[in-house]
């Protein structure tokens, strides 16, 4: 599996898997965790708190309590107890079906899906479009779990991808934590580099 023999696909292109960072939508029992709702809740409680601070700053101990009280409720979903275990489940939309040029409307900069619509686009534009599909991916995971475990399912994820696209290798673009990601990916596979193509770290 360690991207050895030919390819199947002969557009002599790797497909591009994009491993974004933080910022995913995360989710619990179905319902979205860091929704703006869910922040407000949050820091609407300590509110006069930190007013009172910003009023009279020798006083860092209520700031602290405030903050660590509005962090605690907002991060209370994804928290682990004290022997490292997750109270709740997390959950992320992650699909291994790739991402197509024609579904990217406009530019959205702050999107780093974005980068995968231009991917598709650019190879579109390189190779036979019926060789062109199936070439970029877009790899979300759970940005507050451990590394190493999500570099599990980033190698699942990286065997799919060589499986549908018909290659034994695959480059990938890795944003942000996403290069933790990739690390430990690495890291827990001694012959991993032998599924990749080309890595590029982009502010990790």
């Amino acid at each position: 599996a360690w991207g050895i023999g030919e390819d199947d696909c002969q557009c002599g292109k790797a497909p591009v898997i994009q491993v974004r960072g933080i910022g995913e939508t995360l989710y619990v029992n179905g319902e979205e965790v860091f929704s703006t709702d869910k922040i407000i809740e949050g820091i609407l409680p300590v509110l006069p708190q930190l007013a009172t601070f910003l009023t009279d700053t020798s006083n860092v101990d209520l700031f602290i309590d405030a903050a660590k009280q509005a962090v605690e409720t907002i991060f209370a979903p994804v928290m682990y107890d004290n022997n490292g275990n997750r109270t709740n489940e997390v959950t992320v939309n992650c699909s291994s079906e790739p991402i197509k040029a024609e579904g990217f409307i406009g530019f959205d900069p702050s999107s780093e899906q974005t980068l995968a619509y231009m991917i598709s686009a650019a190879l579109d534009a390189e190779l036979d479009e019926t060789k062109s599909q199936g070439h970029s991916y877009y790899f979300t995971y759970d940005w507050t779990a451990n590394p190493y475990d999500v570099a599990d399912q980033l190698a699942d994820f990286i065997e799919e991808v060589k499986e549908k696209s018909g290659h034994n290798t695959v480059s990938i673009c890795a944003e942000s934590m996403g290069g933790s990601v990739v690390n430990a990916y690495l890291a827990k596979n001694p012959f991993a580099g032998a599924n990749i193509e080309n890595l590029v770290m982009s502010n990790s």
